[in-house]
């Protein structure tokens, strides 16, 4: 079983970029850390792009742990492409 990546400072850079702490936050880490870990080693030149299904609270921890950000094209919320 391996461990969590998750520690004291990385949650409190989330809440604070989120504004508060909540279940989505948690998940959002969760998500973000498996994901990452699937993705594997990749250099800061390499985009990451997270496509996601919501606009959920777990979206801010997901953006905040791949670094991907709305107008920097890496984040897509497909919500807003709906019809």
């Amino acid at each position: 079983m391996q461990t969590s990546s998750l520690n004291d400072e990385v949650i409190q850079h989330v809440r604070n970029f989120h504004g508060h702490m909540c279940p989505g936050i948690a998940i959002g880490l969760r998500a973000a850390e498996l994901a990452l870990r699937e993705i594997g080693p990749h250099s800061e030149a390499q985009e990451v792009v997270a496509v996601v299904e919501t606009d959920m609270c777990a979206v801010d921890a997901i953006r905040h742990q791949s670094a991907a950000a709305p107008g920097a094209g890496a984040s897509q919320n497909s919500s807003e492409y709906s019809l």
